[in-house]
């Protein structure tokens, strides 16, 4: 999955608390030949004009709808928004719950890959820093003028209680020790701090609809696999309250749409046009479904405060 360095993981789960984890695993040692082609490893940055208007329109929708400032932003955002409320959503859900900051606020951003992220954060007027592990992706998003440590997170030697909001999203399945992880995003805020993290779901309806090919498995660079009471339960042991699910519209039918892709590539399932819409069905219907329960969502995302 995503070129996988080698095939044949199983994963248990905790009858106590239902986490998850890969076995064999592999060491912190070993585990970067997993990465050595990983997708989200590009070896340079560039903004076509296509894109630049795409960030355009997304950022006309999400000053509309989030009454922040972005820029680029186009007025035909808003039209299209109302248009193509799918995309609508996808444009908001990127922003992770970030509002106008309160005068001088700090975000640090877990895994910050190519600081796409933090170029929204800073655009909307916070104080943004980065922690990114790959050194291609870490040397990209400085090129772009931000402000990126090369560095994990447990070794990344930042001031404690110094940040307002801490984001985290689909890293903490990769770390060895999700608690010592859990730990230090709790040390690096200050008194009611936010955090906000995703992780995939293991007890989804997309893991149960395409097995081995859901695509948060993605073994064996996930090293654990969540459920929405583990995860509550990690965060209030390692010093956090107010814990708190967020709903993202249409997330569910985005996430299975791609673990399709990768279930015709393994040949799991036919491709054959009924079959194709067969499954379109299921991953509306399952949409509607997550969007009514978050024990169905592809992807636990929560926010806490650090108590």
């Amino acid at each position: 999955m995503f070129g996988c360095a080698g095939k044949g993981w199983d994963i248990y789960q905790c009858q106590a608390c239902g986490h998850g984890f890969i076995d064999p695993r592999p060491t912190r040692e070993s585990i970067g030949r997993a990465y050595a082609e990983f997708y989200t490893h590009a070896s340079k940055y560039m903004v076509t004009r296509k894109q630049r208007f795409m960030l355009s329109l997304a950022n006309g929708w999400r000053n509309y709808k989030l009454g922040l400032s972005l820029k680029p932003a186009s007025r035909m955002g808003i039209i299209l928004g109302f248009t193509f409320p799918m995309l609508a959503a996808l444009a908001e859900s990127r922003m992770r719950e970030l509002g106008r900051p309160a005068g001088e606020s700090r975000l640090l951003d877990v895994g910050c890959g190519n600081g796409d992220f933090m170029m929204l954060a800073e655009s909307a007027g916070w104080a943004c820093t980065g922690i990114e592990p790959d050194a291609n992706s870490a040397k990209l998003a400085k090129g772009r003028g931000l402000e990126v440590r090369n560095s994990t997170l447990e070794a990344s030697e930042l001031p404690g209680g110094y940040f307002d909001v801490v984001t985290i999203s689909h890293v903490l399945e990769h770390v060895h020790d999700v608690r010592e992880a859990s730990l230090e995003l709790n040390r690096l805020l200050k008194p009611g701090g936010k955090l906000w993290l995703q992780v995939p779901n293991i007890e989804s309806i997309g893991h149960r609809i395409f097995g081995e090919s859901w695509l948060g498995l993605d073994a064996p660079r996930h090293l654990h696999h969540f459920t929405c009471a583990g995860v509550e339960k990690l965060l209030s042991e390692c010093g956090f309250s107010d814990v708190q699910h967020v709903k993202h519209r249409y997330e569910t039918a985005r996430s299975m749409s791609a673990s399709q892709r990768l279930a015709i590539r393994s040949k799991a399932h036919s491709v054959g046009i009924t079959k194709k819409l067969a499954l379109l069905w299921q991953r509306m219907s399952a949409n509607r479904k997550a969007d009514r329960d978050v024990l169905e969502r592809d992807f636990i995302t929560i926010t806490a405060r650090k108590a």
